[in-house]
């Protein structure tokens, strides 16, 4: 069964401030509420193991961390 725009959880890993806080706002005027951040890979990947995300958006290049 298709989950409404309102329930799905979205992980968004990002090293740039500025990008997380466009995707989150662009995220919120779909209608998204559930939203994470993470900082760097290695936060995304402690996230990762506390809870499973709908949807992750990941920047490409993310470094070492």
């Amino acid at each position: 069964m298709p989950q409404q725009i309102e329930e799905i959880s979205v992980l968004i890993v990002e090293t740039n401030a500025n990008m997380r806080s466009q995707l989150r706002n662009m995220l919120t005027l779909c209608g998204v509420s559930k939203i994470a951040l993470a900082v760097s890979a290695g936060v995304a990947v402690r996230m990762l193991r506390d809870r499973n995300y709908d949807v992750i958006l990941c920047e490409y290049h993310l470094g070492d961390g």
